[in-house]
C-alpha cells in the first residue's frame, strides 16, 4: 500500500514506525513530528498519520472506519435523493421530497450552506444527479413534471432544462457519458432511451430500451456505470434479460452475459480500478455481483451480508475499497475489498431503516451519505486513511463522481 509523501504538503519532519507497542521513551525528542504508522494488514489494514503532542508520549492513532457527525438536518426526514460533488469540493444534495432552501454541504466547515433558490415544489422529485461539464447539476426527474431541474451552483438558481418525457416515475439516476451527454436510466415503462444534451439544453432520443418487467416503483435498472470504452453498464434491478450495456455510438443495447437469477438484485454500482463493475447488493444474496466487461462474465465477489434492502449505492474510496451505502442494513460489514475479494468490517451503521440514498467521495477522502429517511447526524463515513491514495486521485475527478 502506498502513502502520499507528506513532506510535499507539510514542513514537519516525518518519522516512520511499524509498531505502537514501544514504550513512550521510544518517542523521546519527537515532539512536533508527523508520524506515519504502518499496521499489519491482518490486524487493521490501513496506513494513517498522527502527530506527537509532546516528547516521550506515544501518538494517538485516529479511528478507522466510522460514521461521523455531519451538521444537523434542516428538518426531520430531509429526504435527499443522491448527492453530487461540485467543482468547489462542496456537496450538492439532490432533493427528493424536500422543498425548502436548497442546501450545499461544506466539508471544510462541516456545515450546511444555503444554495440559493428553494428546491422545486413537489414530492418524489429527483433520484440521482450528474455534474455536467459546465459545472451545473443535472437532476434525474422521477415524478417531477416541471421543467426546471438543472441547478446552477454559480447563481444558486434552478434553470430550465427542457421537457422530459411526460410519464411519471421516469428515471432512477443518470450517468455522464464520454460524449458529454447524459444517459437517463428509466425507472418505469419508458420505451425510448432519453438522452440529455447540455449543449442544446434538451432531450434527445437514444434508441429503444430492452423490454422487461419494469413497474413504476421498481424499474428494470437502478444505477449505471460508465465503462472505460465509452459504453454504459446499466445496473439491473428487476430486469432479467441479457441486453443491458448501452452503446452511445450505435444507440443500441448489446448482448452481454446472463444476469444472476434473482429479482431486485442491485441498487447502484461503481467502476473498480481493475475495470470491472461492482454492483451493490440490494436483495441479492448470491456471490456473482462483479461484472467483467473484458470477459463478458459475472464473477464471484465473495459472500455479501444476508438480508433484504441492504445497500443503496456504492462508492469507490481512495484506498481502492468499496463503501456500500447502507439502506436497511444494520450490521457492520459493508466494505468490499477487491484485492482480497472479501467483505470487511466497517464499524457500526447508524440505527434506523431506509437511511441513505447514494453517496459520493469527497476531496478529503470521506464519504458523504445522502440522508433519505435518516433523522440523525452520523452520515459522514470516514475510512480513517485519508492520506492513502493507492490508486491515485482519479476517483475524485468529476467524471467519476456519480451515483
Amino acid at each position: 500500500m502506498t502513502t502520499q509523501n507528506l513532506s510535499d504538503r507539510t514542513s514537519a519532519k516525518t518519522s516512520t514506525f511499524t509498531s505502537l507497542t514501544d514504550t513512550p521513551a521510544t518517542y523521546a525528542g519527537n515532539a512536533g513530528e508527523t508520524l506515519k504508522v504502518t499496521i499489519a494488514e491482518d490486524a487493521v489494514g490501513y496506513e494513517t498519520i498522527s502527530t506527537f503532542s509532546s516528547s516521550g508520549s506515544a501518538p494517538t492513532i485516529p479511528p478507522v472506519n466510522e460514521f461521523q457527525s455531519g451538521p444537523t438536518q434542516p428538518i426531520s426526514n430531509f429526504w435527499g435523493g443522491g448527492a453530487v460533488v461540485l467543482p468547489s469540493g462542496k456537496v450538492f444534495i439532490v432533493p427528493y421530497n424536500y422543498t425548502g432552501t436548497q442546501y450545499i454541504y461544506n466539508p471544510e466547515t462541516n456545515a450546511l450552506e444555503s444554495g440559493g433558490d428553494s428546491a422545486p415544489a413537489g414530492s418524489s422529485k429527483f433520484f440521482g444527479g450528474v455534474l455536467l461539464p459546465d459545472g451545473r447539476v443535472f437532476c434525474a426527474s422521477y415524478s417531477y413534471t416541471g421543467t426546471q431541474y438543472i441547478y446552477n451552483p454559480t447563481t444558486g438558481s434552478w434553470e430550465n432544462g427542457g421537457s422530459p418525457p411526460s410519464a411519471l416515475f421516469r428515471f432512477k439516476t443518470a450517468v455522464l457519458m464520454k460524449n458529454g451527454k447524459v444517459l437517463c436510466v428509466p425507472a418505469g415503462n419508458l420505451s425510448s432511451v432519453s438522452i440529455f444534451n447540455p449543449a442544446t439544453n434538451s432531450f434527445e432520443s437514444g434508441g429503444t430500451w430492452p423490454s422487461g418487467n419494469a413497474s413504476q416503483y421498481g424499474g428494470d435498472f437502478i444505477g449505471a456505470v460508465a465503462l472505460p470504452n465509452g459504453k454504459v453498464f446499466c445496473v439491473p434491478s428487476l430486469y432479467t434479460g441479457t441486453q443491458y450495456i448501452y452503446n452511445p455510438d450505435t444507440q443500441n443495447f448489446e448482448t452481454a452475459a446472463t444476469l444472476p437469477s434473482v429479482s431486485s438484485d442491485f441498487q447502484g454500482g461503481c467502476l473498480l480500478p481493475n475495470g470491472k463493475v461492482f454492483c451493490a447488493p440490494y436483495f441479492y444474496a448470491g456471490t456473482q455481483y462483479i461484472y467483467n466487461p473484458d470477459t463478458d462474465a459475472w464473477e464471484n465477489g465473495g459472500t455479501p451480508p444476508s438480508g433484504g434492502g441492504n445497500f443503496n449505492g456504492a462508492v469507490l474510496m481512495n484506498n481502492g475499497k468499496v463503501f456500500c451505502v447502507p439502506f436497511n442494513y444494520s450490521g457492520t460489514t459493508y466494505i468490499y475489498n477487491p484485492q482480497t475479494n472479501a467483505w470487511e468490517s466497517g464499524g457500526s451503521t447508524p440505527s434506523g431503516g431506509g437511511r441513505f440514498y447514494g453517496g459520493v467521495l469527497m476531496p478529503n477522502g470521506k464519504v458523504f451519505c445522502a440522508p433519505n429517511n435518516f433523522n440523525g447526524s452520523n452520515y459522514i463515513f470516514d475510512p480513517g486513511e485519508n492520506d492513502s491514495t493507492e490508486f491515485g486521485t482519479w476517483m475524485n475527478e468529476p467524471y467519476w463522481n456519480k451515483f
